[in-house]
């Protein structure tokens, strides 16, 4: 489990990878290395290959249509690979797959923690940390040594600290982690807030400062409610909507969000300025998140049946812009990668999936893993991470339908086999 989060993470060469044919980056052959030795741990059980022959029949479908649309084919070895690593993680972990995410991922987030302190009161940590980090890192990252990153103190001169990227290769993505650990957490121990995972978990995610994580927080807050303050769950929901327009509606509020994607103007000046970073030979430009949406739109309107598959240069957006624009909305992805009909069906699987993890727990509300999922990739693409898939296509994958029984004693739940 702890590679599986580190590969989650991707911080670093050795963690972020291609999988492509026939060549394999440094990256891509350890993530094969390490899914052959989980296959072959469970070479011997007794496993269901009917979903997972489903998906494959789907993908294949797919890939059929979008040969006939461009006239070419293509095998995405990538998606193939993400399916079929997502299956061995499930196979081999089953139903204990939340229960070891959390809890690794705590034991990750403690680290990030004291190391995180120790940066920001001892000025020679920061120093260290840089020195023996890997040759590569991710540019919004100072330093990175696999577990544990910062971000330059350039970025946050108005911040008391710097952002804890943990073992991500941005704060907000650890951060995103970070809240769908909190979610299993509470979950597993029926919404006590007195444990300690549930303590570092908080504490892991204030030290990122992470937007997109706070915000995906109040799905949490309203899947607590919803389960144990029945009677106030409809009067939140009511005020946070209510809230939420007077702010949107405030003068202030209403100008810039006009001016940040819904004018025409804003477009033009937004194509303005992707002129002028294509001309000064910029190689990458990750717009920001509303822009992000508009042009996702785009693509999406290009290719709505089929979508434009896992090659952005048939993208909108990669031949205007000769793939040099990032867009990095996971939930709108899924439509402009594939079609509104396979996206669709992307998204009922993890509703499915969804209503099945609150089976597992015995929780109310099978709609709020789904929530914080679709929360959480509205900032960064998470729908085909293996680790994901392995948790939301789980009725597919393995088509159990178990409910856990609680430990007493440490307060985890342990399927019934």
């Amino acid at each position: 489990m702890y590679v599986a989060l580190l590969y989650l993470g991707g911080a670093t060469i050795y963690t972020r990878y291609e999988m492509t044919y026939p060549q394999l980056d440094v990256g891509g052959a350890l993530a094969l290395f390490f899914v052959a030795v989980l296959a072959l741990k469970i070479v011997r059980k007794k496993k269901k290959y009917k979903g997972f022959l489903c998906m494959l029949a789907t993908i294949g479908l797919w890939t059929i249509l979008q040969y006939i649309k461009y006239g070419e084919g293509v095998i995405y070895f990538q998606l193939l690979w993400d399916v079929f690593a997502g299956y061995i993680i499930c196979v081999a972990y089953k139903e204990e797959v939340f229960y070891y995410y959390e809890h690794c991922l705590t034991k990750l987030c403690l680290i990030s923690i004291v190391l995180w302190f120790a940066s920001w009161i001892l000025p020679f940590v920061p120093v260290l940390l840089k020195e023996i980090s890997p040759n590569w890192i991710y540019a919004l990252e100072e330093s990175n040594i696999l577990i544990f990153g910062l971000q330059p103190a350039s970025f946050h001169d108005a911040l008391l600290f710097r952002r804890n990227c943990g073992f991500a290769w941005e704060p907000g993505r650890f951060g995103c982690f970070i809240v769908l650990g909190l979610f299993f957490n509470l979950a597993r121990t029926h919404f006590s807030f007195n444990n300690k995972n549930f303590k570092i978990l908080l504490m892991a995610l204030l030290t990122t400062q992470s937007t997109t994580g706070f915000a995906a927080l109040g799905v949490i807050a309203l899947y607590y409610l919803y389960n144990v303050k029945r009677k106030y769950f409809v009067p939140s929901l009511i005020a946070i909507v209510a809230l939420s327009a007077v702010v949107a509606s405030l003068p202030f509020m209403s100008e810039k969000m006009s001016t940040l994607w819904i004018s025409k103007s804003h477009n033009e000046e937004f194509e303005k300025k992707v002129t002028y970073w294509t001309d000064v030979e910029k190689e990458t430009i990750v717009p920001q998140r509303f822009d992000g949406l508009l042009w996702e739109f785009y693509n999406i309107k290009q290719d709505p049946l089929l979508g434009y598959g896992k090659d952005p240069a048939r993208s909108y957006t990669g031949n205007y812009f000769n793939n040099r624009l990032v867009l990095y909305n996971g939930d709108l992805k899924v439509f402009a990668i594939l079609g509104l009909f396979f996206g669709s069906l992307y998204f009922i699987m993890i509703f499915w999936g969804s209503k099945y993890i609150s089976a597992y727990f015995g929780t109310k509300g099978p709609v709020f893993a789904a929530l914080l999922f679709i929360a959480v990739n509205v900032s960064y693409p998470f729908q085909f991470e293996p680790l994901f898939l392995a948790m939301y296509f789980m009725p597919i994958y393995v088509g159990t339908k178990k409910q856990g029984l609680l430990c007493e004693k440490d307060n985890s739940y342990i399927s019934i086999h």
